[in-house]
């Protein structure tokens, strides 16, 4: 008895995974293995567009990809072709915010910042695969937690994407040295709002010719730190 019920067990598993909702699900997974490849093979990847344009274009991809979990989510609750629609798309989503964050991690000099990069799509391929694993088990075998892993799942996706935007807009070109140069400023401020006396063997008027000397090096630095900014303001 034990051996017939294991054998009309597996038979309707079988049919299961024949369902139209179950392929796509099975199709997202296969799409994730062939873009998680991307990740291992950075040095052969096609950079095209500024950092600026490719941070922008990740950050859409990543909207995207964060609105097709949700439809996801729904899709699954009306099942049917609504679950096999939502499938699809979040298969494109994910697809091209792989190629997004490739382009990124390629695009970036830093090797520290790099990893951190591949770290964390990494971390978003984990939890896509996790999310279809739990989409595909409540098309086939409805278990009665399937929704709320499900929707745990889904959390763990949208953390993982915001983790990626964050460390994307962290590995900038320059940010680094922009952050050094904010906490100068900040000490610098600091040191005049608490001023003390200081012995100084120098006139007004020597002391006076060398703020006005250290000063212009500063205000040239300003002006081609303003136009660098421009220069990389993407047109909109």
């Amino acid at each position: 008895l034990a051996a017939a019920a294991r054998a009309v067990k597996d038979s309707l598993c079988q049919l299961s995974n024949l369902l139209p909702a179950a392929r796509a699900a099975e199709d997202v997974l296969q799409a994730i293995a062939a873009g998680s490849a991307q990740l291992a093979n950075l040095a052969s990847h096609t950079v095209s567009g500024s950092f600026t344009e490719l941070q922008i274009a990740l950050s859409e991809c990543a909207a995207g990809l964060n609105t097709s979990v949700s439809n996801l989510l729904l899709g699954a609750r009306g099942g049917g072709n609504m679950l096999v629609d939502a499938a699809k798309q979040l298969s494109a989503d994910f697809q091209a915010l792989m190629n997004a964050a490739a382009g990124v991690a390629a695009a970036t000099a830093d090797a520290k910042d790099q990893a951190e990069l591949v770290a964390h799509t990494e971390s978003i391929v984990v939890a896509i695969s996790q999310l279809m694993s739990n989409t595909k088990s409540i098309v086939t075998e409805m278990p009665a937690s399937g929704h709320a892993n499900l929707a745990q799942a889904a959390k763990a996706v949208g953390d993982a994407i915001n983790s990626l935007v964050i460390a994307c807009a962290s590995s900038i070109p320059g940010q680094k040295e922009c952050e050094t140069a904010f906490q100068a400023v900040q000490i610098a401020g600091n040191s005049l709002d608490n001023l003390r006396p200081l012995a100084s063997y120098s006139s007004f008027f020597a002391c006076q010719e060398a703020v006005q000397s250290a000063a212009v090096p500063l205000s040239q630095a300003i002006t081609a730190l303003t136009s660098q900014l421009k220069r990389n303001q993407p047109e909109s």
